[in-house]
């Protein structure tokens, strides 16, 4: 099986999403034929503790992972702390590992190092912004390692986790043809607030991400050709996720890493197999429980140890379940996401209500919902609060060069 992860994408800016613009032809084509979750909300709007949520199965907070903006790291005690997946933590990787599964991963995110914790059973495990190479090694090198890698392993079950970075910042990489874009306007970035943007810079740079997701797109077409072409497509479950989304000025602000609206929080997971009945579902649905799904459909018992669930049965159909409250977090901002019902609490405390439209489209801001609805949320949140693991204290360690010049560029970090 083939997890693919696409980085900043976001899920409101495809086809299969109602986007108007031909973002993901190719994507659409798989969501067409496989199953779509719709109303999938992300673990967190930074990707290292979204990711571990998705390869584990559990929240950042349980898993002692969380990225806190202020400290610029993923302490809260001290600034400049790298992330740590603790060894203590099964991932989807180790389980199907301990199961006899070949494991290998493709990664061009420099944040999802292997001494950071993520390179947990895995047979092979690259990942191309380690020595600096992050944005010259795109997805098209991706996939021909991938294929490598595939045609080595195709006698034997495989799990081969690929992460793409052609959908995040910087926007309009030269490979990147031109498609949206015009004459006018300039590309504007930045990991949070702006204090004043151009209509045409927003619309210059927003038209260059898109470009991105179209450009990404093709490489998801490319990898289904190839593995048509080697005859493996048939024996392939090809589950596509996004680990978050980019705000475009919604609420003031660009980029991810920030904010817990639902710009940068809505995703999607899309499963395909030419064995699943097509279905487009808007059950409510989260990351975490993308990798219990994934052992579901492998044969395996989904663990219990972990607050994912499997989203569909082994046949590929999507399981009805109650409604449960989805959680959300970025340090010190936590969000609790209900069928109909938003409490977002920032930093210092302040409370924010909203109304959640069909599909979790974007909120709808309200003064407070009622005094029963508004007491259960906060109850649901402060229950999910607590269930956190508190870490030991971690001092800042110095980031080598070629990944610090790597994560610089990604916007990551200060210049």
């Amino acid at each position: 099986m083939v997890l693919i992860v696409a980085d900043a994408l976001r899920a409101d800016h495809l086809g299969a999403m109602g986007y108007p613009r031909d973002t993901s032809p190719h994507i659409d084509d798989l969501a067409r034929e496989g199953v779509l979750f719709r109303n999938l909300v992300a673990q967190s709007s930074h990707t290292v503790p979204s990711v571990a949520a998705l390869l584990t199965g559990d929240y950042p907070g349980a898993l002692g992972i969380e990225y806190w903006p202020r400290m610029r790291g993923f302490s809260e005690d001290a600034v400049g702390v790298p992330p740590t997946l603790p060894a203590r933590v099964d991932t989807l990787a180790e389980r199907l590992q301990a199961s006899g599964f070949e494991t290998a991963a493709v990664v061009a995110n420099p944040w999802l190092r292997d001494d950071y914790g993520f390179a947990q059973g895995y047979e092979r495990y690259l990942v191309s912004g380690a020595d600096g190479s992050a944005l010259r090694h795109g997805g098209a090198a991706i996939n021909d390692v991938a294929m490598e890698i595939l045609r080595a392993e195709r006698d034997r079950g495989l799990f081969l986790y690929l992460h793409y970075l052609d959908t995040h910042n910087p926007y309009g990489r030269g490979h990147v043809p031109a498609r949206y874009r015009t004459d006018v306007g300039r590309e504007v970035y930045r990991n949070g607030r702006v204090p004043e943007l151009a209509d045409v810079d927003l619309e210059f740079t927003r038209a260059l991400y898109d470009e991105g997701i179209r450009y990404f797109d093709g490489l998801i077409g490319d990898l289904r050709a190839r593995l048509d072409e080697e005859g493996l497509l048939d024996d392939t479950l090809i589950v596509l996720v996004s680990d978050h989304g980019d705000e475009f000025y919604e609420h003031g602000g660009l980029g991810h890493g920030k904010t817990l609206y639902n710009e940068v929080i809505r995703s999607f997971a899309l499963f395909w197999s030419p064995r699943f009945a097509p279905a487009a579902s808007d059950l409510p649905a989260q990351g975490i429980d993308v990798a219990p799904t994934v052992l579901r459909l492998l044969g395996l018992k989904p663990p219990s140890d972990v607050a994912g669930r499997a989203l569909l049965d082994e046949r590929g159909r999507p399981i009805e379940r109650a409604a449960a409250p989805r959680f959300s977090e970025l340090g010190p901002i936590k969000t609790v996401v209900t069928d109909e019902w938003k409490l977002l609490v920032g930093p210092r405390g302040v409370e924010r209500f909203f109304r959640i439209r069909p599909r979790l489209g974007l909120e709808a801001p309200v003064a407070a919902p009622e005094p029963d609805v508004a007491s259960e949320l906060r109850h649901e949140l402060a229950r999910h609060v607590s269930s956190r693991r508190r870490e030991e204290p971690r001092a800042p360690a110095d980031i080598d060069a070629s990944t610090r010049e790597a994560l610089r560029a990604l916007g990551y970090l200060e210049p």
